[in-house]
């Protein structure tokens, strides 16, 4: 990889016009903005339905997109709307409900006046876990606030399924799929075209109330009635005493290597279709994993148990290059972590915000190439929002090191390294301070994955001094 430089924008961030930011124009413009700027990098988190307070990394699938990302436009421009309805006022955090059910009831006017045709026929047939999904959400459209395993006995096993469907039901969330992966790869496109490149994020784990699960329980660490027994989660640590508790269910590491790892190849190839590199999520677990009880209400009482990753990893390559696949190893790692991602070449992360707090003892990034250097990530406070909670002499020497303006120093040293790319959030990019910040791992509420761009102009304003960066330091 050459020297580049990249931004951070989850697309639900962008300013969009209904709610929430999604795949219409102003994607469109920030993203030429971007490439206007020199980045030749795009990052985006999951794009997958959001579940569980907003969070992208606990979905109903880890396929499908979520149909608050559909660009309404573009439905009129198909035919399939008369018009558009009134776009929303300008907010500065997304609004998931109001995005929803806008969205929801102009999919289904689109879809009363959709002709199934060949290129449906032939997306059906290239992503063959739409039949899934679909079944999974006309079940849980019954009623939203159970979990699959709490079903009546006809829907909740997938294997002895006797519940009947309605082929419109069914057709309604295959055609949403259909207009989203196709609206997704013509932006793709577009900015593949302008010359950059989009980086994806696959999370590690599924969420519990997924169609995933629902349909192949024995990838994952269940009892007879489909409940967890185990779930996954960090142990305490210096920034939580109590550790973080993701509750997502563990997987059965013995029997997906029974199957040479068939789920993960088939999740490796979809989101490696979807994006041009993909950033694997907490790779510490393909490591090592955290065992937690089922019931616990902390992660302090787990264990640490060993993943196959060599073996999964070796079966990986058959099918990907090392250039396609960057990694999440932050955080306290034992030794084995890192072999394992050299033995693969795998390019790593290094957060700067780390690299400076006397805590951290991993993030040295002033030697090593292959690696991202990130000012912060979606789950760190923003640059100015993390300065302004230092302490006046801590202040005071990032003064003395950086310059009267730390902040744009601290930016300028991470262009500066020798990492192949530096990637900043845009949130870094605006110096905004931590209003702007977009979760805060381990808690759950409002101030999580809600904040979003108004507009672009102050983007394009403040993006002058990144672009200067860029070309300085030949990125």
């Amino acid at each position: 990889m050459n020297r580049q430089a990249g931004l951070l924008i989850p697309i639900s961030a962008t300013p969009g016009k209904y709610g929430v930011g999604d795949f219409g124009q102003e994607l469109y413009k920030l993203t030429k903005i971007a490439n206007e700027s020199g980045f030749k990098m795009l990052q985006v988190l999951p794009l997958n339905p959001v579940g569980y307070g907003n969070s992208p990394y606990q979905s109903y699938s880890s396929s499908a997109i979520d149909p608050i990302y559909v660009d309404i436009d573009d439905l009129v421009a198909r035919g399939l709307l008369t018009d558009a309805p009134e776009a929303f006022e300008p907010q500065n955090k997304a609004d998931y409900t109001a995005a929803r059910n806008l969205k929801n009831a102009c999919l289904k006017k689109a879809f009363a006046k959709f002709s199934k045709d060949e290129s449906f026929a032939a997306f059906l047939n290239d992503h063959q876990w739409v039949e899934d999904y679909a079944q999974f959400m006309v079940l849980k459209s019954r009623d939203e606030s159970k979990i699959w395993y709490e079903w009546e006995d006809a829907a909740k096993e997938y294997d002895n399924l006797s519940y009947e469907f309605n082929q419109d039901d069914l057709d309604f969330y295959k055609f949403s799929q259909f207009i989203l992966f196709d609206q997704w790869f013509k932006y793709k496109q577009f900015a593949n075209d302008l010359g950059l490149k989009i980086i994806g994020d696959i999370p590690i784990y599924v969420s519990i109330d997924s169609h995933d699960v629902w349909a192949k329980r024995s990838n994952y660490l269940l009892d007879e009635s489909g409940r967890p027994t185990h779930v996954a989660g960090v142990p305490p640590d210096y920034f939580s005493e109590d550790g973080q508790l993701w509750g997502n269910p563990l997987y059965d590491w013995e029997q997906l290597e029974a199957n040479n790892f068939e789920f993960w190849i088939e999740r490796f190839r979809h989101n490696r279709s979807m994006y041009d590199v993909i950033r694997v999520d907490h790779f510490r677990a393909f490591d090592t994993y955290w065992k937690i009880p089922a019931g616990d209400t902390t992660a302090r009482n787990g264990e640490w148990l060993e993943a196959p990753g060599h073996a999964l990893f070796n079966v990986i390559f058959n099918h990907f290059t090392t250039d396609e696949i960057v990694v999440e190893d932050l955080g306290d790692m034992r030794p084995e972590v890192y072999q394992l991602r050299d033995d693969f070449g795998l390019t790593g992360m290094k957060i700067i915000q780390f690299s400076l707090d006397p805590n951290e003892t991993n993030n040295n990034f002033e030697d090593y190439e292959n690696l991202i250097v990130y000012t912060g990530t979606h789950d760190n406070q923003t640059l100015k929002g993390w300065y302004e909670e230092l302490s006046a002499a801590e202040q005071s020497n990032l003064q003395s090191r950086f310059g009267a303006n730390p902040l744009t120093g601290i930016i300028e040293d991470s262009f500066k390294s020798v990492a192949n790319l530096v990637v900043l959030p845009i949130q870094d990019v605006l110096l905004l301070d931590d209003t702007a910040r977009f979760n805060v791992p381990g808690t759950i509420g409002e101030h999580n994955w809600t904040w979003k761009l108004t507009e672009l102009n102050s983007f394009e304003q403040s993006v002058e001094h990144t672009k200067a960066l860029i070309e300085k330091y030949n990125r």
